[in-house]
């Protein structure tokens, strides 16, 4: 009976000490393997740091993990040799295990870049409670990936028993972060589409608990990376007068989600400059229940500023039916020879501004009688293109129709 109650005092100390190292987990046990980096590109270093600009509000559009897998490498997995899988020393020579964590709609991850892989340390999107925590709410509640770069306390005070103080030794490792965080927000420039910003104010203690971080942990510094918004391109404008542009226009309510998403996304991968304008600035909503924020409107814009206008159908689109600004832009681009694109009932729209007389188009095939009234010669394929006006039957085809307008665009 000793023997046993022995026995339960240890296992207990063993569990005490353990949970002392780490606080519980709340998450079921996930490991992601991430896909192999890319370690060259046709961005140069000296275009990557011309374009790098704080941006301080994201789409909150998820990014999926060959994404997430980069920013983890570019922070901390180029630092591991691959013959000997040793830490590589930095100019610092810093003695600090640095760590990274990203913070993900999944969850919590705790990056290992070894094998360049993360495994999930909490379950589920805590972005908005790590917000709270910060000085720059609105940066980390809208990124579609938060870095938390953190370094061990016991590294510290080993240093400083090696004849450094605590403030030098402090000091380094925050140099150390700031190394991190500029990798990561030079590799998100890298990334089409991408902004970051780097945040310094927060707090440590409501930050670690929020991440289930361990106890001996100091978090450094925050990295948010995410897709950014229209009024952030507008402000931040990083790309060369020669680069190709493209107008969305869609309406602030009932429009197509496939057909907006697919045609946004495949324009930005392009590297296409976007601007997305509406028949009012602020949030507009897909009939899908997708948000997207949009600060410019149609009568803002003109025609002579892009290689494209292309007008996103669904149901809301009708509220473009009588629009004589969104006519007048559609008429001007046609006579500047310009590539008009148009999915599912925004076919409808082009045809009412009068600029399909002769063209084959496709569309709602409900439509397809009053298109033909109106001038054009309706086709039944999923997409048409012909006299530089290319249109797309509905969001079964919205991939395609993305691909033909970014390679019309491209003159590819």
């Amino acid at each position: 009976m000793k023997r046993k109650m022995l026995f339960i005092i240890i296992i207990a100390c063993f569990t005490a000490v353990s949970f002392g190292q780490r606080r519980a987990r709340t998450s079921i046990l996930k490991i992601i393997q991430l896909t192999k980096p890319v370690t060259s590109g046709t961005t140069s270093f000296e275009d990557a740091l011309s374009k790098l600009r704080p941006a301080e509000k994201f789409t909150g559009q998820p990014v999926d993990n060959t994404i997430v897998g980069q920013l983890a490498w570019a922070g901390l997995g180029n630092r591991i040799s691959s013959s000997a899988a040793q830490v590589i020393p930095q100019p610092l020579q810093s003695p600090f295990p640095m760590q990274i964590y990203m913070v993900i709609n999944e969850g919590v991850f705790f990056y290992q870049p070894l094998n360049h892989s993360m495994e999930r340390i909490v379950e589920g999107d805590i972005r908005l409670a790590l917000a709270g925590a910060t000085a720059m709410p609105t940066s980390v509640a809208s990124a579609g990936c938060v870095i938390v770069v953190a370094s061990t306390s016991v590294s510290r005070n080993t240093a400083a028993r090696r004849g450094g103080t605590s403030a030098s030794a402090r000091n380094a490792m925050l140099l150390e972060a700031g190394h991190i965080a500029q990798n990561i927000q030079l590799q998100a420039v890298c990334l089409e589409g991408l902004g970051s910003t780097a945040i310094s104010e927060f707090d440590s203690s409501a930050v670690s608990k929020v991440c289930n971080l361990q106890r001996d942990l100091d978090v450094l510094y925050i990295v948010c990376v995410g897709y950014m918004t229209e009024r952030e391109k507008l402000a931040n404008p990083s790309d060369t007068a020669a680069a190709k542009k493209a107008a969305i226009i869609v309406p602030a309510q009932n429009f197509e989600d496939e057909e907006f998403w697919q045609t946004k996304n495949m324009l930005d991968s392009a590297r296409i400059l976007v601007t997305v304008v509406s028949n009012q600035p602020g949030p507009i909503r897909g009939r899908n229940g997708t948000l997207f924020d949009v600060p410019v409107r149609a009568d803002q814009i003109r025609a002579d500023d892009f290689d494209a206008l292309i007008v996103i159908g669904g149901p809301g689109t009708s509220i473009f039916n009588n629009d004589p600004v969104v006519r007048n832009l559609l008429r001007d681009a046609s006579q500047k020879r310009k590539i008009i694109g148009a999915s599912s009932y925004g076919t409808v729209i082009l045809a009412g501004a009068g600029i399909l007389q002769g063209v084959k188009v496709t569309g709602p095939v409900a439509e397809s009688t009053n298109i033909q009234r109106m001038g054009a010669v309706f086709s039944n394929l999923p997409v048409e293109e012909h006299m530089r006006v290319i249109t797309c039957a509905g969001p079964q085809a919205a991939r395609i129709f993305a691909t033909a307008l970014a390679d019309a665009i491209l003159g590819r």
